[in-house]
């Protein structure tokens, strides 16, 4: 497996690609990952997800492999408690996101991050979840067309995955208990084991990929670099 990129440095780096021109790599795609990631992919109940999920779980080694300049193989990539993706013993963090064809991978040099990816589709669903996404100060507005307040819903939702996945916490925080707007300036989730945190993280939208809606959480002003992850 191979890819064309940009260079890494200090900072951001967001790596995006669609799974679907992976698919003929997906054998070796297996043997880059370890025991327990190819359990998790092999627990999809549909084939198909379990091969999106084995091809993204594999690009994440692989652009973490290139931004360390390791061995794909050899990343010390784990997961801690709650499910969130570490790298032990390397000074950066990283966030992962997959959906519908589609993986987002962010690294960071700079402190925490969070990245979330979904396909355009979803936001015609959105409406019939609002509760679940929205805090009582966040309104869509009802007179808009049906497919822009879907659409806005859509953003809301994967800022604050993005966020969440920074803060380290996951779902453990409801959406509905806290607002978040694009760009502000907002505090890290408490987290279960550290409590309440000071370090301060700022989500935008990101143009990656026509299609997709994805964020990305990490601290304000850093310089954020894109690539895009494709066979040579």
């Amino acid at each position: 497996m191979s890819s064309r990129h940009g260079a890494g440095g200090e900072g951001v780096t967001v790596a995006s690609s669609r799974l679907s021109s992976w698919k003929p790599w997906l054998a070796d795609a297996a043997t880059l990952l370890s025991d327990a990631e190819r359990a998790r992919a092999a627990r999809m109940k549909h084939a198909r997800d379990a091969e999106d999920r084995m091809l993204a779980y594999a690009l994440h080694r692989l652009v973490l492999g290139r931004l360390l300049s390791m061995d794909p193989c050899d990343v010390p990539l784990t997961r801690d408690r709650h499910g969130c993706p570490c790298v032990e013993g390397q000074a950066c963090q990283t966030s992962l996101s997959h959906a519908r064809d589609a993986v987002a991978i962010a690294v960071s040099t700079a402190g925490p991050v969070g990245v979330d990816i979904e396909h355009a589709s979803r936001a015609a669903s959105m409406e019939a979840i609002a509760d679940e996404v929205l805090h009582p100060s966040e309104r869509i507005d009802p007179d808009h067309p049906r497919a822009q307040r879907g659409q806005s819903l859509l953003e809301t939702w994967v800022r604050k995955e993005a966020y969440l996945k920074a803060s380290g916490v996951g779902l453990l925080v409801p959406m509905p208990g806290f607002a978040l707007h694009q760009g502000e300036p907002m505090r890290l989730a408490p987290h279960p084991d550290e409590g309440v945190r000071d370090a301060v993280v700022s989500t935008t939208l990101l143009s990656l990929l026509p299609g997709y809606a994805l964020a990305l959480t990490c601290a304000p002003g850093v310089e954020v670099q894109s690539m895009r992850v494709e066979p040579a």
